[in-house]
Formats: C-alpha cells, sequence, structure tokens
C-alpha cells in the first residue's frame, strides 16, 4: 500500500556492446528509461504495417468460434493473413449491408404480393402506378383513371393506377411507391444467395482465427524490436560510448547490479533530487489492486504523495452501495460477476475488475439489507430480515447525519494522512488543526454545543498558526506567515461545501428508493385492474422500471462514488499528479491475447 520507491539509475558503455546490453536490458524488464535530453526524445508511431496488423487481429478476436490455434511458425506470413483477414472483413460489411438492403426491400414489397411486371406491349403501351393510401384518404382519389386496391392492411389500401403517363400529382393524396422491377420472389432468391455468401464469409473468417496466436506473437514480437529501436535512438551516443537512464524500484537495485556487472557496463543508482519527478508504480496486495485503477483512471499521485488506492477501493464500494440502497439490486450484480467469473479471469486488469464488481455487489446487498429494501420492498415486520432493517431511507434527520458523518471521517482519514506525510515538521500539526475543526463541527452539528465550538476553534488557531513553511529571519517574516495562515483559513468555506457534498449519497439513495417504490405501486396498480392484457403491462412496467431504476444506479454509484473520491478525498491529501512507471520490458500481449482466445464455441 505504498508508491513504490525508486532509484535514479544510468548505465553506460561501449557502443560496439549497445545492442547487446539493451536487448539483456529490456529482457531485466525493471527500468523505465527517459531520453538522455528531452528534446532528442524519439517518438512511438506506429507503422501503417503495425496499425493493419492490429486491425486484423482486433476484427479475428471478435469471431465467437475459433479454431485450434497453430503454434509453429513454418510458412507462416503475418502480412498475407492481415490481407485476408483485411479482405474478409471489408466483404463481410458490403454482403452484410447488401443483405440488409434486401431486407428492407422485401419487407417493402411483400404487402403487394407476389407478381412480374408485364412486358409494356402488353398492356397497350400502358404502365401500372403504385400507391399506399391511408383508409381515411381513398375517398380523396380523384383521378378518372382506371385503379383497383389490391390488399388492405389495418392502416393502408394498396391501389394500383392504370395508366400511360403518371397520374397528375394532387390527383392522388399521397406519392407513389417505387416497387422497382424485381419480383417478391426474385428478391427471397437474391436474398438466399446473399445469406449464403455470408456464411462462406464467416467460415473464411473462422479458418483464419487458426493464425490468432501466431499473429499476437509476431505483433509482440514487433512491438518489443520498437521499443528496443526507440531505446536505442533515445540513448546518448558519444561515438566510443554509449549512456542510457531512467528510474528503476530500489528494491531491485542488485539485480541491475548483477546486470551491470554481468554485460560490462559502468552504473550509478541515485537518490531522486527536489527537482526530479520519478514515475510512479503502486504496490498493493493482491486483494486491493483493484483500488489501483479507480485511482489512475483519474489522476495517478505523485512521487511525493500517498497511494490513495486502498482508501478509495473501500469507500467507492460503500458510497455505490449507499447510492444504489437496495439489496435484490446489489444480488443481481453479484450474480453478473458470478456468471461473468471466469471469462473475466484473462487478463489481470478484468480480473482487479471482477474483484471490484464482486465488492461492490457485497457492499449493495449489506446496505440495502440494512435500509429493507429489496426491489423496493420491505420484509415483512417481524421476519429476520425486519430485524436486520436498521436505517429507514426516509428519516431525513438520520440519514443526513449519517451521510454527513461519512464525509466528515472521509476528511479526516485524508487529513491524518497528510499529517503522517508531514511528520517532523510543525506543518504537519496543519491538517490536524483541520481534523479538530471537522470533528468539532460535526460535533456541533449532532448537539455538543460549546464543547464541539471549543474543539473548533482550537482546531481552526492551529490551521492559522501551523500551516506556513515560512521561515521566521525577521518581523515581516511573521506577518508573512500570519497572512500564509490567513489564507490557508479560506479553506473554511471548502470544508464546509466538501462535507455538505456527501448529502448526495442520502439523496442518490432516497430516489433509487423512492423509485423502486414508485415503480411497484404503477406495476401493481394495472395489474389490479384486471387480468390478461393488465397483468403483462404491470409485469412489463415492473421490469423495465425496475431495469431503469438499477441502470440509473450503476451510473450514479460510479459517477458520484467517484467524485466524493477523486475531488473530495484528493483534495485534502493529494497534492501532485504523476506518470505512470512504463517499464521497458518485453511486451505481455502474448500471454495477454492468448487468454482472449479461448475455447471453441459459439457462433462464427
Amino acid at each position: 500500500m505504498t508508491i513504490v520507491p525508486m532509484k535514479k539509475v544510468a548505465f553506460v558503455g561501449a557502443t560496439s556492446d549497445k545492442g547487446q546490453a539493451l536487448e539483456a536490458l529490456q529482457e531485466l524488464g525493471c527500468v523505465h528509461l527517459e531520453p538522455w535530453q528531452a528534446s532528442e526524445a524519439a517518438p512511438d508511431l506506429p507503422s501503417a504495417a503495425g496499425k493493419q496488423a492490429r486491425q486484423a487481429l482486433r476484427y479475428l478476436l471478435g469471431a465467437r468460434l475459433k479454431r485450434r490455434q497453430l503454434e509453429y511458425e513454418d510458412d507462416f506470413d503475418v502480412m498475407d493473413v492481415t490481407g485476408k483477414a483485411l479482405a474478409n472483413r471489408r466483404r463481410k460489411l458490403e454482403v452484410q449491408e447488401h443483405i440488409d438492403a434486401l431486407r428492407d426491400r422485401i419487407r417493402y414489397v411483400e404487402p403487394w404480393g407476389e407478381f412480374t411486371l408485364p412486358p409494356i406491349e402488353h398492356l397497350a403501351n400502358h404502365r401500372l402506378w403504385f400507391y399506399v393510401v391511408p383508409h381515411y384518404q381513398l375517398r380523396a382519389i380523384e383521378t378518372g383513371l382506371p385503379w383497383e386496391v389490391v390488399h388492405r392492411d389495418s392502416r393502408h389500401s394498396y391501389v394500383v393506377v392504370v395508366s400511360r403517363e403518371e397520374p397528375p400529382q394532387g390527383s392522388i393524396p399521397v406519392p407513389r411507391s417505387r416497387l422497382g422491377v424485381r419480383s417478391l420472389g426474385e428478391l427471397r432468391r437474391t436474398l438466399s444467395d446473399a445469406e449464403a455468401e455470408l456464411e462462406e464469409v464467416l467460415a473464411e473468417r473462422w479458418a483464419l482465427t487458426r493464425f490468432i496466436k501466431l499473429m499476437i506473437r509476431n505483433l509482440a514480437r514487433a512491438e518489443d524490436a520498437a521499443a528496443l529501436t526507440r531505446a536505442s535512438r533515445n540513448a546518448f551516443d558519444g561515438g566510443e560510448i554509449f549512456a542510457v537512464s531512467g528510474w528503476a524500484p530500489a528494491a531491485r537495485a542488485d539485480e541491475l547490479a548483477a546486470y551491470a556487472s554481468e554485460a560490462g557496463l559502468a552504473w550509478t543508482a541515485e537518490e531522486p533530487g527536489p527537482s526530479d519527478a520519478p514515475p510512479i508504480l503502486l504496490d498493493n496486495p493482491t486483494a486491493l489492486e483493484p483500488g489501483e485503477d479507480l485511482v489512475t483512471f483519474y489522476q495517478i499521485p505523485g512521487y511525493g504523495d500517498w497511494d490513495p488506492s486502498p482508501v478509495v477501493y473501500v469507500s467507492f464500494a460503500l458510497f455505490f452501495g449507499m447510492i444504489v440502497a437496495d439489496a435484490a439490486y446489489g444480488a443481481v450484480i453479484g450474480l453478473l460477476a458470478v456468471f461473468f467469473w471466469k471469462r473475466m479471469k484473462r487478463t489481470a486488469s478484468l480480473r482487479r475488475a471482477r474483484k471490484l464488481v464482486a465488492l461492490v455487489g457485497v457492499s449493495c446487498i449489506a446496505y440495502g439489507v440494512l435500509v429493507g429494501s429489496y426491489f423496493g420492498v420491505s420484509p415483512n415486520s417481524g421476519s429476520a430480515l425486519a430485524r436486520l432493517h436498521v436505517l429507514d431511507v426516509n428519516d431525513f434527520d438520520s440519514m443526513m447525519k449519517l451521510s454527513i458523518g461519512l464525509g466528515v471521517l472521509h476528511l479526516l482519514i485524508a487529513n491524518a494522512i497528510t499529517a503522517w506525510g508531514r511528520r517532523g515538521h510543525l506543518t504537519a500539526l496543519a491538517p490536524v488543526g483541520w481534523m479538530l475543526a471537522l470533528a468539532g463541527g460535526f460535533a456541533v452539528y449532532l448537539g455538543a454545543g460549546a464543547a464541539g465550538g471549543i474543539v473548533v476553534v482550537s482546531g481552526l488557531a492551529m490551521v492559522l498558526l501551523l500551516s506556513s513553511a515560512r521561515p521566521v529571519n525577521k518581523l515581516t517574516d511573521v506577518v508573512w506567515r500570519g497572512l500564509d495562515g490567513l489564507q490557508a483559513l479560506t479553506g473554511v468555506s471548502q470544508a464546509f461545501g466538501d462535507v455538505l457534498s456527501y448529502l448526495r449519497l442520502f439523496a442518490l439513495g432516497l430516489s433509487s428508493a423512492s423509485l423502486a417504490v414508485t415503480f411497484n405501486q404503477l406495476g401493481t396498480d394495472i395489474m389490479g385492474a384486471g387480468q390478461g392484457i393488465a397483468l403483462l403491462l404491470g409485469l412489463m412496467v415492473l421490469a423495465l422500471g425496475h431495469g431503469l431504476n438499477f441502470v440509473l444506479g450503476i451510473v450514479s454509484g460510479v459517477v458520484h462514488g467517484l467524485r466524493l473520491n477523486v475531488i473530495e478525498l484528493y483534495n485534502w491529501s493529494v497534492f501532485g499528479e504523476g506518470k505512470p512507471f512504463a517499464a521497458f520490458d518485453k511486451r505481455e500481449a502474448i500471454v495477454v491475447a492468448e487468454s482472449q482466445v479461448g475455447e471453441s464455441g459459439g457462433g462464427m
């Protein structure tokens, strides 16, 4: 649960050994390389061939049914497979568009029935003109030409007019329908041929999927080669010697020393200086790793900050549960996690995501049990679930106290961590002052009266006197320290606003519970109105209503659960922004994408 300490490292060796040394460093995979001079950094521009290969790979990975993978690269040509895959994709799109157009055309022609237009000379040079006329407009037809209704549906009459020329505009109240020259039977035969062609295209795609693993391997190899070339261009080249520099975890210094000795390189390892900005590598136990994704989604903390991943992970799940506020919705999330559990084991990011989903589901169930909501239905009085129903979302006073109390606790944690990070300096007492002010203010809100006010005043006094790190060498420095303290005190309004922001937990939870109850009432009222269609409509209202409420709860939980962490929490404890640690290593694309290949099954 920390930001990994970094060492600034540099390696110097003979230019003749440059290629071999960089390959060994890439194999070691623990150094974040920096360009020797920032202005000379080589851009990372993927080649056109690489882009096409990735497009082809994504297309083949999208096939639901995949063939057994080839393991050996005998006679394998990645560009040949890429060309075939992209051509297959283009053909698939063209055929699918043709099929869609034919189906639309058939739906348009079908009401007119099966017929073939006779040659014009068979009708004494007359033509057939087709119109789809609403029933109520039939009497508005004012042409003296012969016409006939050949079909009717619930809304329209299908009218055929016989005439040498198109009937004058206005004589028929609707524009004519353009059926074309192909009959319904011909359209259906063409559609059947197109669907057969699509099957052939999908079969070809399925056949190409046997090359997925080999494509992944070649792409990974190409990416490694590109990274090696880029590292070589970004290195210092002095003719006889070369040098590379970067950052490495301090714990791997022994491995780097062994690498330098084996490669015949001189190397140095230094602690970061005040002006340095080492890349950020977070280190958390496996159970808490999902918090890293939540943190990096918004902002990576600076090197001198703390790792907020564990706090964000736990608090996000808690806030999510309070916003959804229904145990049955939480059970749905849990069931989704169980259903997709095996499918979400393919990559490290998916494995972290499923842990997050599982924790969120547990949080929703736990809080839903406490507020006694199961799809908006409260448990029967005297039941075991009723005894666990200890919170009432309609008790505004209690729920506001709970939400504000959680907000104060969240900010107390943030200030406590800030104080710990400044330990050894008087400025560490400023966040302690904010902790006293926050706790005292909450105590006053709960009715502590004068005692709470004394705590608030004491805390603000500490903020005023101890926020400045300015040294005192003369009388004016005292004045400046006082001004620094007054500036720090302007944070009172922000603290007040941040604490009140947590009321959204109560407001969103109440709205979710209220919507669930409302949809239940609407559904039962409709079902109580009769049987048959009323029962069906009532069930539809329940399904659609709870589906909508569930989606809204998920969206609100994600948006506001993250917001309370990355805005309110970060505001009091994270003061810098870092860049992610990107090791110069052999890419793991092979392992990741191979896991996506999966078992054969499904459709093409």
